[in-house]
């Protein structure tokens, strides 16, 4: 009895300390979302405005990284499974060729330089288990992220930004591609693209227009400055796996874009599929869309 006393007069002593906090005048501009949790007990020590949805900062990154450092170790490797459905005959699955992934963050050009080279060792160990042949299709499995791609609470209209990837078990290059965007040397000419990584998933649809430079304006503050274009743009249909990217470029310009893959899994198997093919491994039932 005497413990609960002790314990209700400090949880009382911490939240009139918070409350202090939080109610002076110089934060009357400011937005406070405060959650405390007795980590052994899971008995909340305090909260202020924790349900609401708050747009977090970037520094938020060192929390997140701090915490999975914390929970995971130093030495955490994430496993993706490449697994047979089927019976291994003559160097043919009769069945399925199954993925199963673990959100392995590493699958990237930032960590690896080129994503797809760390892909290509796929076929190799396919062939070292007698495999040169798949009879059905590739499929993802597993359920390690139950939750949705996206996180409670993101704008919709967002989504085909790189910063509003989303994450699934099988992660492929940070749940975004780059468009690069070349405008021709003559005007009214659509502009060249290329997409890295290459793997036909998604499909694109490019048309951005060459404009002639124009001569720059004075603006009222006496600098000069050119008109401004209605810079490229991509927005992507989910129904048809389509993006299109529309706008404005200036002769001879370049520029890239990061958009965002709308189902990253499906990224991955395409990744897959193309390294597979490359190197004559054939997939006759194609992929599990």
């Amino acid at each position: 009895r005497g413990r609960s006393a002790a314990s209700a007069g400090t949880r009382a002593e911490l939240r009139y300390a918070i409350d202090s906090m939080v109610t002076q005048p110089k934060f009357s501009n400011a937005h406070w979302g405060i959650l405390i949790v007795d980590p052994e007990r899971g008995d909340t020590l305090y909260s202020h405005n924790a349900g609401k949805l708050f747009m977090p900062a970037s520094n938020q990154k060192i929390v997140t990284g701090a915490v999975a450092l914390t929970l995971l170790g130093p030495d955490y490797q994430f496993n993706t499974v490449y697994a047979a459905r089927g019976a291994i005959e003559g160097g043919v699955l009769r069945g399925d060729l199954v993925v199963e992934g673990r959100g392995d963050p590493s699958m990237s050009d930032h960590m690896r330089g080129d994503v797809m080279q760390a892909l290509r060792a796929v076929p190799d160990s396919l062939r070292a288990h007698d495999v040169r042949y798949v009879s059905g299709r590739l499929l993802r499995a597993g359920d390690a992220f139950p939750d949705a791609w996206h996180g409670f609470g993101w704008a919709w209209d967002d989504f085909d930004f790189a910063y509003s990837a989303g994450v699934d078990e099988l992660f492929f290059n940070e749940g975004m591609f780059q468009v690069t965007l070349r405008a021709s040397s003559r005007e009214g000419a659509r502009a060249m693209t290329s997409v890295r990584p290459d793997i036909g998933y998604p499909s694109l649809r490019a048309m951005v227009t060459t404009v002639r430079r124009p001569d720059s304006v004075r603006a009222a503050d006496g600098t000069m400055r050119l008109p401004r274009l209605r810079a490229p743009s991509a927005s992507m249909d989910s129904a048809t796996n389509v993006v299109t990217i529309t706008g404005e470029m200036y002769a001879n310009d370049s520029t890239t874009l990061d958009v965002a893959y709308r189902d990253p899994g499906l990224a991955y198997l395409y990744a897959i599929r193309k390294t597979l093919t490359d190197q004559a491994l054939t997939i006759e039932g194609g992929l599990d869309i």
